[in-house]
């Protein structure tokens, strides 16, 4: 497995439209700001705080975090398994 990624702006934007277009509906306005170790999506839906993961390997999101937050609080103490 690889090492989960963060992008730039740039990038981010970039990630955001590519997998708006093969996400699930509801996902419409996804906004991606990483990507986990297996390449799948990281990000919030911009109706809802969650910070969810969507697996494509099994078809269904994880919510990781319930807010920006408590994401960053979580990847400080590493417990996401993600570096800066």
């Amino acid at each position: 497995m690889r090492e989960a990624e963060f992008f730039a702006t740039p990038s981010f934007v970039e990630k955001s439209l590519q997998f708006r277009n093969i996400l699930p509906e509801g996902h419409e306005n996804f906004i991606v700001i990483g990507l986990d170790g297996a390449g799948n999506p990281v990000g919030f839906n911009s109706s809802n705080t969650e910070i969810i993961t969507f697996d494509f390997d099994f078809g269904g999101k994880e919510i990781i975090a319930g807010s920006f937050e408590e994401y960053l609080e979580k990847a400080i103490r590493e417990e996401l398994n993600i570096h800066f």
